[in-house]
């Protein structure tokens, strides 16, 4: 058997040669806090085998783990200890589902015993492509893992019960004493239960069918409502199970968690998440009304989905009875031409009967704007043509001559108004030598004769016209 020496690493015979190997400063900062790089394939197998989590689980998952186990040590390199299988070659060579061997990676790679080195990543989301409009020639890039072990190797805990040399796990876990608790398939939680990361990229129009893919959807409401990530995915599924049940999506469920049945937006009287005190309390309060209501297994999405459905119908059947009354009428539609333009094509009765010309009316109406046309040619240039007239100019009157008696009159018509004045008031008309207060006398004279002024004055400004300046 022959061997090929790359830059210092071995490669067996038969097997890809790798186009790039990952830096060592990549290696070092994928190896786990508490683990260290395997030195070997066969000291990483041994030291899984000898864990004592994995010598827990059940006959089915101990087998199935190590059978993918020993594909990924396979391809490992000698020298770096990474691997880079793809999971569709190891669903191949192991005959397991393919959740199945995504559930055992994720678990190898939450207990530490695979280090991530690179993601794997397709032109369309790798750094530097611009959301794959750049092609980088790398194509589809598989995940690249490195084998790490404890750093301090630990015995594996056999009960006083078991042989020192038993390798392989018992079909049940050792018992650990007498209990009151009945028995079940595994006596304690898996711990990985908690540490598993699901995607929160479910569509929010997209219908959940299992429940892998409801435990996503509800991964994805956590990611879009902050009050949803202080419970679990797996709580918030149980919560929403009738909703899930009956083809709800996200989005429905968002709706129904702001909106009533009637349409009618809740109101918020918090400002922040941490004043719910109970949010599943909160979440039954919200949909509440919705699992009341007789359209519980009529999503918000579907019914607007139906009443689109209901409106194109009504539209395609308004078209259809247009087009027949236009077919009764003799009228075909028009049909559209390879220039993108609508081009009519009237029946032939419509060409015996459509006139080659215009018709009277036309005619009229052509002829009645060129005799309007005329008309006002003819009245511009008329007004054009005459000559200008001499506008007659106004003589300016010079102001007349003050009038020195006009003061006497004044005196005599205000002393005439007081006379009236007193007269009108007093039973008697008495005379003016025998008012006894003088300077009452002497005060009304002067506002009579003020106003005799101003009305002279007024009676000579109209007598005389307006005067020009």
């Amino acid at each position: 058997m022959r061997w090929t020496v790359l830059s210092g690493v071995s490669i067996r015979p038969g097997r890809a040669l790798p186009h790039d190997l990952p830096r060592q400063a990549l290696i070092a900062a994928a190896v786990p806090r508490g683990m260290r790089r395997a030195t070997s394939q066969k000291a990483w197998l041994r030291a899984l085998r000898q864990d004592g989590h994995v010598q827990a689980l059940r006959r089915d998952g101990y087998s199935n783990l190590l059978r993918i186990a020993n594909v990924v040590s396979w391809h490992a390199d000698w020298q770096t200890m990474c691997s880079r299988p793809t999971i569709n070659r190891i669903v191949e060579r192991t005959g397991l589902s393919t959740p199945t061997v995504k559930r055992w990676i994720r678990w190898l790679r939450c207990r530490g015993w695979l280090g991530t080195v690179e993601e794997g990543t397709t032109p369309r989301y790798r750094k530097g492509t611009r959301a794959g409009l750049d092609d980088d020639g790398l194509g589809n890039r598989a995940a690249v893992w490195l084998l790490c072990a404890p750093r301090t190797p630990t015995s594996p805990a056999q009960p006083p019960s078991q042989a020192r040399h038993t390798t392989e796990p018992p079909s049940v876990s050792p018992p650990r004493g007498e209990t009151d608790s009945p028995t079940r398939t595994r006596e304690t939680r898996p711990p990985h239960h908690d540490q598993m990361r699901i995607s929160p990229s479910w569509p929010l129009t997209a219908t959940p069918r299992t429940k892998r893919d409801r435990l996503k959807a509800c991964e994805r409401l956590r990611h879009e409502l902050p009050a949803l990530r202080r419970i679990t995915a797996w709580y918030l599924r149980w919560l929403l199970k009738p909703f899930l049940n009956a083809g709800w999506t996200p989005r429905d469920i968002i709706h129904a968690l702001d909106n009533r049945p009637d349409d009618t937006p809740w109101t918020y009287t918090w400002t922040s998440t941490s004043q719910l005190r109970h949010i599943p309390g909160w979440i039954r309060h919200r949909l509440t009304p919705w699992h009341r209501h007789p359209h519980l297994h009529n999503p918000p999405s579907q019914q607007a989905t139906a009443i689109a459905a209901h409106l194109r119908t009504e539209q395609q059947q308004r078209r259809q009875e247009w087009k027949a009354m236009a077919e009764a009428a003799g009228h075909r539609p028009p049909t559209i031409s390879p220039e993108g333009c609508l081009d009519a094509q009237p029946s032939a009765a419509e060409h015996a009967v459509r006139p080659t010309g215009p018709n009277e009316a036309y005619r009229a109406a052509k002829a009645e704007l060129k005799r309007k046309a005329a008309n006002t040619a003819l009245r511009t240039s008329a007004e054009t043509s005459r000559p200008l007239q001499k506008q007659p100019q106004r003589r300016i009157q010079a102001p007349a001559e003050p009038d020195p008696g006009r003061w006497i009159r004044a005196d005599a018509a205000a002393e005439q108004a007081i006379r009236q004045t007193l007269w009108a008031t007093e039973k008697e008309p008495p005379e003016i030598a025998d008012v006894a207060d003088h300077h009452e006398q002497r005060r009304l004279r002067s506002l009579v004769r003020a106003r005799v002024r101003a009305r002279m004055e007024r009676a000579a400004a109209l007598a005389e016209g307006p005067r020009l300046i």
